[in-house]
């Protein structure tokens, strides 16, 4: 089907979109320029969730028990950003991880203990 640029794609999609994007990103994509990219395409997915209401809101929060690790990492520091209690324990979890993945839990952590984060993904 083809889309248009007014149809709005569905919470499925979205979440689809979401993942990929933040897998694929991982914890730096080469080049730089792809990294933006999927930054991008993950800051637009989240925003076009909320247009959903409810259910966008629901599907993104969902995904705090995603299977890969970075899109778990990703919505927490979303949800945390926003005051929600149950990402933080995810986040917890994620900085017992070795690597750049624990660390940069670890740092939102930090972030969020000092009254300074905010959303990765502002509008």
């Amino acid at each position: 089907a083809v889309r248009w640029a007014g149809d709005m794609l569905t919470v499925d999609e979205l979440i689809a979109a979401f993942r990929s994007a933040a897998i694929a990103k991982a914890d730096f994509a080469e080049p730089p320029r792809r990294d933006h990219q999927l930054h991008a395409r993950m800051t637009s997915a989240l925003h076009q969730l909320r247009q959903h209401g409810a259910a966008g809101e629901s599907a993104f929060r969902a995904l705090l028990d995603d299977s890969s690790s970075h899109v778990r990492g990703w919505v927490a520091a979303e949800l945390l950003s926003r005051g929600d209690p149950d990402a933080r324990a995810v986040l917890e979890e994620l900085s017992r991880a070795p690597g750049p993945e624990g660390f940069n839990a670890s740092m939102t952590l930090r972030e969020d203990d000092a009254g300074h984060l905010s959303s990765p993904f502002p509008s």
